[in-house]
């Protein structure tokens, strides 16, 4: 065998052994996310959000404190908050909002109500599922219990 071939199948093996290598450390590395239990815990379900309402149109922003199943009015929308989640101290920061907001369309003959938006809001990535309306723009910022 000549010195050419043996170099060869020293640098196959050795690109083998380190590509094995890295699958085991990339499938480890995904696994950890993964939750121990499939149960979801109910102590990780807030009674209240904290919102970022924006005006577009005036550019004026406020901080909204939204409690469960309470409606809180913004301009021409009202914002309700059925749900409000944190993520566990071990997993990734995160807070999720399930809410509802509803335009009143104020006309000369009668007043309309449109639902505009319902589903979850996400406080890391608000482009996620966010609010698509051309004057008002909402972001969750974090889950409290009061």
């Amino acid at each position: 065998m000549s010195q050419n071939n043996i170099i060869t199948n020293f640098r196959f093996i050795f690109i083998f052994i380190f590509s094995l290598i890295l699958i085991k450390d990339c499938y480890s590395l995904t696994n950890s996310y993964i939750i121990e239990e499939d149960k979801i815990d109910p102590t990780h379900f807030y009674n209240t959000t904290l919102i970022q309402a924006l005006d577009k149109s005036t550019a004026t922003t406020q901080i909204i404190e939204l409690s469960t199943d309470h409606e809180v009015k913004f301009g021409n929308i009202s914002i309700k908050l059925h749900k409000c989640w944190q993520a566990p101290l071990s997993q990734i920061p995160e807070s999720k909002a399930l809410i509802e907001v509803i335009e009143n369309n104020k006309n000369d003959l009668d007043s309309n109500l449109n639902k505009i938006f319902y589903g979850w809001m996400f406080a890391s990535s608000p482009s996620l599922s966010s609010l698509q309306h051309p004057i008002y723009d909402l972001t969750i910022l974090k889950c409290i219990n009061k």
